[in-house]
């Protein structure tokens, strides 16, 4: 799970107090985790725990190669309940891997 290290110093509200640093660890969500998968001909469709109004992407890669890349396949908005996502496969690829990414507080991959 990436973790910000920011230090604040805050503006003291009497001119006898010197202010004091303080230091706070920022830490964002890791990826959901995907339960329920399932696969059925080109259907493919899984599930995972969202958080409420926080934006999602869902990433489709051909392989697991050195030299494939993630493409951004939709967005999904969370809405704090268990979310359920149905992918059709192009027939003449049908197999990938997906990932489920939230977007807020650092970048995809």
């Amino acid at each position: 799970m990436p973790a910000y290290i920011m230090d604040i110093l805050p503006a003291s509200l009497s001119g006898f107090v010197a202010p004091t640093l303080q230091t706070y660890v920022l830490s964002f969500p890791p990826p959901p985790l995907l339960m329920n998968v399932r696969a059925t001909g080109t259907q493919f469709q899984f599930e995972f725990d969202s958080w409420w109004e926080k934006p999602y992407l869902l990433g489709y890669r051909p392989s697991l190669d050195e030299g494939s890349a993630w493409t951004v396949h939709s967005g999904i908005w969370g809405d704090g309940w268990r979310m359920t996502v149905t992918v059709t496969n192009d027939p003449a690829a049908p197999t990938g891997f997906y990932a489920v990414e939230p977007t807020w507080g650092h970048d995809w991959p």
